[in-house]
């Protein structure tokens, strides 16, 4: 995997692993999901946040996810099947650690 780096100007997007990325799933971190020959942060890029909290919450009264250990796998499924399907955008997903830009003070 090579190590991308994007500004948006708000927002510098550093790209992990898919260990790095399930850390921050199960620690409750933010990160970004993307089809991996899109670039985040700009437009069209069709890439989502994914917040490992939320998710959690959300899925816990459903019968679809047995254990909370699947949440992580399910839902990067369901982004691949819809959004990193063809050759044009990618056929896996690419995670993404967002940071935010800091503005240096005009004087």
């Amino acid at each position: 995997m090579k190590r991308y780096e994007f500004n948006d100007g708000d927002t510098l997007y550093t790209r992990i692993t898919k260990t790095e990325a399930k850390r921050m799933f199960d620690a409750g971190e933010p990160f970004y999901i993307i089809a991996h020959k899109m670039r985040p942060g700009f437009p069209f890029s069709m890439g989502m946040i994914i917040d490992g909290d939320h998710i959690r919450a959300e899925r816990s009264t459903t019968p679809t996810y047995p254990t909370v250990d699947h949440f992580f796998d399910a839902t990067v499924t369901e982004f691949c099947f819809h959004n990193a399907n063809c050759h044009e955008t990618g056929t896996y997903a690419a995670y993404y650690r967002m940071n935010p830009v800091r503005k240096a003070e005009v004087a």
